[in-house]
């Protein structure tokens, strides 16, 4: 996957200008936005701290505090290696039984 280049971001940008009637999109928008999507897919505070450039973790912190108690669950249910240890077993003693 190649990175995207700073011209296609300016591209996206204009375009979304256009369709906002006036609406103004600063760049802190698609910072906070890209933040809190990142957390609420799994991602942790300190890879947002450095993605974001953020010299220390409060920032990060904040966006994790934004986040609503649905989406703590979510995330938890995603990486909690305690509920995994459920479905392991299972794929154990499949393999045990074959």
């Amino acid at each position: 996957m190649k990175p995207i280049k700073g011209e296609a971001i300016q591209s996206m940008v204009r375009r979304l200008k256009k369709l906002s009637h006036g609406i103004r999109w600063p760049p802190h928008t698609f910072r906070h936005t890209f933040a809190i999507n990142y957390l609420r897919s799994g991602g942790d505070s300190f890879t947002i701290q450095i993605l974001g450039g953020w010299e220390d973790l409060e920032t990060p912190r904040r966006y994790s505090a934004a986040l609503r108690a649905e989406d703590a669950f979510r995330i938890h249910e995603k990486a909690s290696p305690a509920d995994k240890l459920g479905s392991l077993e299972l794929t154990e003693n499949a393999k045990a039984a074959t």
